[in-house]
Formats: C-alpha cells, sequence, structure tokens
C-alpha cells in the first residue's frame, strides 16, 4: 500500500538502511517525480520502458556501480569482479 516515494521516505527516515543506494526505478511519472525522488535520496533513476535486457543491463549497472562506488568510500579502493556487461551478454 505504498508507492516508490513513501517507501524512499520510509528507508532514508530508518538510521540502519539510511547509506543504503536506493535506484528509483518508476514507469510511471514525469520529470517532477524524478526530481523529487533524487532530492529525496534516491541514488539514480531509471525508467521502466523499452526493452526487458536493456532495463536488466541498466539496472545491472547501476547496483554495480554504486556498489563499487560504496566500496571504494568504504574500504579506499575498488571492486575488481567482473562488470555487469561482461555477464549479461551471455544471457
Amino acid at each position: 500500500g505504498m508507492n516508490g516515494l513513501a517507501f524512499l521516505e520510509a528507508v532514508r527516515q530508518n538510521s540502519k538502511y539510511s547509506d543504503i543506494p536506493f535506484i528509483f526505478y518508476s514507469g510511471m511519472g514525469g520529470p517532477g517525480l524524478v526530481e523529487e525522488a533524487l532530492k529525496k535520496g534516491a541514488a539514480k533513476h531509471i525508467t521502466k520502458m523499452g526493452d526487458p535486457l536493456t532495463q536488466c543491463n541498466l539496472l545491472t549497472h547501476a547496483i554495480y556501480e554504486l556498489t563499487r562506488e560504496k566500496y571504494a568510500t568504504r574500504r579506499g579502493s575498488t571492486i575488481t569482479a567482473l562488470k555487469p556487461h561482461a555477464v549479461l551478454h551471455s544471457v
């Protein structure tokens, strides 16, 4: 019973989860909704339109980049795992 913005607010209000990168993945709403989500703490926005493989690649890449940034900030280094596009092209 909660939309994406309400869920984002709930996550950001809980100190246990406040630093988790949040990808706002929406199918409706215009630039105003995206701007509001970013102001409320979303790290990235991806629109639910287009080819499913493209959407999967966009989400995978966003997760990879946000995880790599967070790891680098905490550890002072980078992740040396496979890049997501190397995995998804073989699907």
